[in-house]
């Protein structure tokens, strides 16, 4: 019987496609991080901005009576989307930096 060494084309094979489903996952698995990354990053901007607005809202209506509280109509749109995050009527380009929008990119 002759010593021989080395691997079959049978064994490479099968080594090759067990590696490639291995880095197959791997990779699918950081595709999912990152995207999951990008999802937490926007939902907690917009969380934020809500807040922030909501603060800004309630600061125009905290130093007047209850009949004044009809100035909080003058943001609704209805039901559009507005794309200026921020009660300050002046602002009318959502990447102005009073908006906070700086960076972000809008699909409409």
């Amino acid at each position: 019987m002759k010593n021989e060494r080395g691997f079959t084309l049978t064994e490479v094979l099968v080594a090759i496609t067990v590696l490639a489903i291995v880095l197959l996952s791997i990779a699918s698995g950081f595709s999912f991080s990152a995207r999951q990354n990008v999802r937490i990053r926007e939902k907690n901007f917009a969380t934020q901005k809500a807040i922030q607005m909501m603060e800004e809202m309630r600061g125009l209506i905290s130093n007047t009576d209850n009949s004044t509280i009809g100035i909080l109509d003058n943001y609704s749109d209805g039901t559009g989307y507005n794309y200026v995050l921020t009660t300050n009527m002046n602002v009318t380009n959502p990447a102005d930096p009073t908006s906070g929008n700086a960076g972000l990119v809008f699909k409409r």
